[in-house]
């Protein structure tokens, strides 16, 4: 060999190497990987951490591919669908501070249902997979956040919420009239990206294939978010499969129309049902599973024809007929497991019109129906008590199912829910309950998104980082004081801080927890809140920050008020801040404090705070 050729190799073997990882990989994530278990883990992570279901609802797009894809199986799992159908229902929620915790409890159940299947060592490549993905597309992003334009919250909320609604009536022609509108009227809106997935989402579903295929191409292109990167290109290749198999069903569609009433069409007819759910023509859908239950109404594939006739009639937006088909389903079959999935489907039909009440009444009736599939029945027990808890807040009536949940079916993995609930309330309790508009994110949320898709948007490597900086300012204090106190045996104390002590502290904080991340740290004390700035060095970005925070005292602990952040000379909107400050008090709360503050008072250049040891 060549020496020259030899040492290009060499020069070129670490770049080839990273590059049949990441080939492999990506072909692995596209073909071996189920797409369910994809997007149920996609869908989780973009509810993990949501204030409410404004955030979650770039969720919604995936948990409904999923629940396509589940009704298009001839084999119907009956729970599955009912989870991810209430996780729908929740994800589209009017109520503005609704928390997503059920939606997500749900879809994590059915995530750890697909996963138990999975070999160890399926398991270790898809963590693999997923953490490599994740890399690369953080770095692909980088540019496109750092030099793409600033963007705009700015909507016709008004506008908004009445395609919001007229989308959950199943209006989805004037739905998406108003959507358009709004993209053009607003080409700068910061959730352009997810108002453009929804846009397809809806176009997919009136089997406008190149006109959905358009959004979702532009939403792939413009997303500053890795989430919205992952939605995109799983929505682009749903599209792809939904076009071969329309070419499918309408071959079959013609092979069926000679075959006599009888078992035969019966199984025929039900099998085309299923492939125009999979190409997203849900109105002929509905059409052929009709077919398949007048072909022969007493045969085995009558009630399963039914059921996927009523839902594919929902899903086209046909509620009316809808309604009327699921009823007849609770006449045919009374306390079969058909019976209690057509009064799921029936509660999430009222949820979808507004009609909240009679919808956790219809789950609560769910509860009564005695079946031979438990879990289907522990499952409506946990949507009862969900109902009454975020629908019509009722904890009181939420916590008689959830307990009667645990001791009726405690074998069930729907047992644990109350269990699982409260872990997600602590976790959120500052999330669930702050007053934040929702985030940018596809769905049918009535108030618009107003903080991600730039540089500066949540899960951005800006915010990420000032997430985790800004509770030096609160902590610097308390780690100073409780070291002093415990070397010096004193239990109570009383100290002023100057304006220079602070900058000390705060400078040596900085540089023992981000080495190298920042230079040129000032800081001052004002009354109303500490002033700090300096030079951020985050990768290859590179800008100045200025922020003013205030100090709160609650239950013997110091929390943060952000008064106001600058990067560069952008001033970071109002919705942002207190993403920000929930997210900081969230780990302020995390932190163990070897003291309780009793008081924190600011005055022009310095701080004076009292505290003592907590026992």
């Amino acid at each position: 060999m060549p020496p020259e050729l030899r040492r290009w190799l060499l020069i070129l073997r670490v770049p080839l190497a990273l590059l049949g990882v990441f080939v492999f990989f990506a072909l692995y994530n596209r073909f071996l990987l189920d797409s369910n278990l994809r997007n149920l883990r996609t869908s989780f992570t973009l509810m993990d951490g949501s204030m409410g279901v404004g955030q979650a609802e770039a969720a919604l797009l995936l948990v409904d591919q999923t629940l396509t894809s589940q009704m298009a199986q001839e084999e119907t799992d009956l729970r599955a669908v009912a989870s991810l159908q209430y996780s729908r229902g929740a994800l589209a929620s009017d109520q503005r501070d609704r928390p997503p915790d059920d939606a997500q409890m749900l879809v994590k159940i059915l995530e750890e249902d697909l996963s138990e299947s999975q070999s160890p060592a399926m398991k270790s490549m898809d963590g693999v997979a997923s953490s490599l993905q994740d890399i690369f597309r953080k770095a692909a992003l980088l540019p496109r956040q750092a030099l793409g334009k600033s963007l705009s919250p700015e909507i016709d909320s008004a506008r908004f919420q009445e395609a919001a609604e007229l989308e959950r009536r199943g209006r989805a022609a004037e739905a998406l009239v108003l959507y358009r509108e709004l993209l053009r009227a607003y080409p700068d809106y910061i959730g352009r990206t997810s108002l453009k997935l929804r846009v397809g989402a809806l176009l997919q579903k009136s089997n406008d294939f190149p006109g959905a295929e358009r959004f979702y191409r532009e939403a792939l292109a413009q997303a500053r978010d890795p989430r919205e990167i992952d939605v995109s290109r799983q929505s682009i290749n749903g599209l792809q499969l939904a076009r071969v198999r329309a070419r499918k069903a309408a071959a079959s569609e013609k092979k069926i129309s000679n075959l006599q009433a009888g078992p035969d069409r019966q199984q025929a007819a039900f099998k085309l049902g299923s492939e125009w759910i999979r190409s997203s023509d849900f109105n002929r859908a509905a059409q052929a599973f009709r077919d398949a239950f007048d072909s022969d109404p007493e045969g085995d594939l009558a009630l399963p024809a039914l059921f996927k006739q009523a839902w594919c009639l929902r899903t086209a937006g046909r509620l009316e007929e809808s309604f009327s088909r699921f009823s007849e389903i609770l006449r045919r079959a009374p306390g079969t497991e058909w019976s209690v999935s057509a009064l799921l489907q029936l509660a999430e039909l009222y949820r979808a019109t507004g009609n909240l009440r009679a919808s956790a009444e219809l789950y609560e009736r769910a509860t009564s129906e005695q079946t031979k599939d438990a879990g289907l029945t522990a499952l409506a027990y946990v949507q009862a008590g969900c109902a009454y808890e975020f629908d019509l807040q009722n904890p009181g009536k939420a916590q008689i199912f959830l307990r009667d949940l645990a001791k009726k079916f405690p074998a069930s993995s729907y047992s644990s829910a109350g269990r699982k609930l409260e872990k997600l309330r602590i976790k959120k309790s500052r999330l669930a309950t702050a007053e934040g508009p929702a985030a940018a994110v596809p769905g049918s949320r009535p108030a618009p998104p107003t903080a991600s898709g730039n540089l500066f948007a949540q899960g951005s490597p800006v915010i990420n980082w000032l997430e985790s900086f800004l509770p030096v300012f609160v902590s610097v204090f308390t780690d100073r004081l409780s070291k002093y106190m415990e070397a010096v045996g004193e239990k109570e104390l009383e100290r002023r801080f100057t304006e220079v002590e602070f900058g000390e502290l705060v400078v040596r904080e900085v540089q023992r927890r981000f080495p190298g991340q920042v230079t040129g740290i000032q800081t001052k004390i004002h009354p109303d809140g500490f002033v700090g700035s300096g030079n951020v060095h985050l990768g290859m970005l590179k800008f100045p920050v200025e922020a003013k925070l205030g100090i709160l005292v609650e239950n013997s602990r110091p929390h943060a008020v952000i008064h106001s952040i600058k990067i560069g000379k952008i001033p970071l909107p109002e919705a942002l801040l207190k993403f920000l400050e929930i997210r900081v008090n969230s780990t302020i709360d995390q932190t163990k404090y070897l003291l309780k503050v009793k008081e924190y008072k600011l005055n022009e250049g310095y701080a004076w705070i009292s505290v003592e040891l907590a026992e």
